[in-house]
């Protein structure tokens, strides 16, 4: 459980919401937005919520009782494993919530300047 009262109020009251609907949380993998005011911390099975900036440790995997990891969440964001961090966890959580995966990008691109007719 979240060490700091807000956040494991939030995560007690996600997981008994998921347990009065008849799910394992410890079981599956739900990923609960926990850093997020009570109203929006809500949890999604086996997908993440949107990385951001404010909250870069605030995603509880229940089934595995912590926080994602800075590599679980660069991997997120298609950054290889190899990736070397010059910056502290708490640093490194905020550049990721920052970004925009590259791999959505090399895709996107191209129709933003065919769109544009600068292709």
């Amino acid at each position: 459980m979240p060490t700091a009262a807000g956040d494991r109020a939030r995560v007690q009251a996600v997981l008994a919401l998921l347990f009065s609907q008849h799910f394992l949380p410890f079981k599956q993998h739900w990923i609960i937005n926990a850093r997020s005011t009570m109203e929006r911390a809500h949890a999604k099975l086996g997908i993440s919520h949107c990385l951001s900036r404010s909250r870069p440790r605030g995603h509880w995997v229940t089934s595995r009782g912590r926080w994602m990891t800075l590599r679980e969440l660069a991997r997120l964001q298609g950054l290889p494993d190899t990736f070397k961090w010059p910056c502290s966890v708490v640093e490194g959580g905020q550049m990721v919530g920052n970004a925009m995966a590259v791999d959505v990008l090399v895709h996107l691109l191209p129709e933003v300047f065919r769109a544009a007719s600068l292709m």
